[in-house]
């Protein structure tokens, strides 16, 4: 019975380890895919930021709009060039084949001056092993 019971909890410990690695490499990678996200949007690669999002996709952006993913893009076509963007306080969980991202995004002038900031929350599932964005949220921050 005793060697059973090591067994039992020698195999949880494993199992535990094992999932632990695993959401941390998921939190690695979405981490990775968010600072992607923005160096992407800023450099203009529109087909690698479409391929962030689910065909699925529904957001509100910061001023309300619900927007689907070909609305979306054509906003992100639509930013000016000359903005740099930035994110702060990224925090990244995960539920299963459910991640949440959240931070702070701020638009800078080519000067340097912060011009606009918002709070976002992305939702994304796990489909084949791969993260997609389903939904987003944005809140314009008013100073």
């Amino acid at each position: 019975m005793f060697i059973h019971s090591m067994f039992k909890s020698s195999l949880l410990v494993i199992l535990v380890i094992l999932f632990n690695d695993c959401l941390g490499q998921d939190i690695k990678t979405l981490t990775d895919m968010e600072k992607q996200r923005i160096e992407a949007i800023e450099a203009r690669a529109f087909d690698f930021v479409a391929g962030l999002y689910d065909e699925n996709y529904h957001g509100v952006t910061g001023s309300g709009k619900l927007v689907n993913k070909n609305e979306l893009m054509e906003m992100i076509r639509s930013n000016n060039p000359h903005i740099h963007f930035s994110t702060e306080d990224v925090k990244v969980d995960i539920y299963d084949r459910i991640a949440l991202i959240r931070g702070r995004q701020l638009s800078k002038s080519k000067m340097g001056s912060v011009i606009g900031q918002l709070r976002y929350m992305l939702v994304l599932a796990k489909h084949d092993d791969r993260w997609q964005i389903i939904e987003s949220q944005e809140t314009i921050i008013v100073e």
